[in-house]
């Protein structure tokens, strides 16, 4: 296991100490971590032998990470807004039901999609003859996620920042 590990700012230092088959083995690990990527250096010493190896890894979101019923905020014009969205896969498909407008309403979402750790869907909708095109850029985290919403309302168009929480995983 890990026997003693801290954060430096960004940088991630741990050292392991393990024994197999009576073979004592170390490994010091130096990791800078930004954003989604991680760069690393590991120097490692075992019976006899030792050396390093630098390595680099990337979060990767998948189609799965995103199902469930997520709970959305956001600011507008006429104060605090509240919708929701149940995604749910067919492999690596997604649909999404899209409830808005603090549940006045309900449409499909189009064109959910998972790429480059962000989550992208498009809700259209007619409420009483003003329409609504809502475009979402979201990244999600566990169970929380934050990002833009590009819309354009009867012609006024802008970009405002939304929340959410998932409140049911699928």
């Amino acid at each position: 296991g890990i026997d003693a590990g801290k954060m430096d700012g960004n940088t991630l230092i741990m050292s392991m100490k393990m024994e197999r088959d009576g073979v004592k083995a170390s490994i010091d690990t130096e990791a800078v971590i930004d954003g989604d990527n991680i760069k690393a250096k590991s120097k490692y010493e075992a019976g006899g032998d030792s050396g390093s190896v630098e390595w680099n890894a990337k979060r990767s979101l998948q189609a799965s990470d995103v199902t469930g019923t997520w709970e959305l905020e956001f600011e507008t014009n006429n104060g605090t807004m509240t919708a929701s969205i149940t995604i749910s896969s067919e492999g690596e498909k997604l649909k999404g039901e899209y409830t808005g407008f603090d549940g006045q309403f309900k449409t499909e979402a189009k064109d959910l999609q998972v790429k480059d750790g962000k989550l992208t869907f498009r809700i259209t909708a007619d409420r009483e003859g003003n329409v609504l095109t809502a475009d979402y850029v979201v990244v999600p985290r566990g169970d929380s996620l934050k990002g833009k919403i590009k819309y354009d309302y009867n012609g006024n168009s802008g970009e405002i920042d939304v929340t959410g929480k998932r409140a049911e995983k699928s």
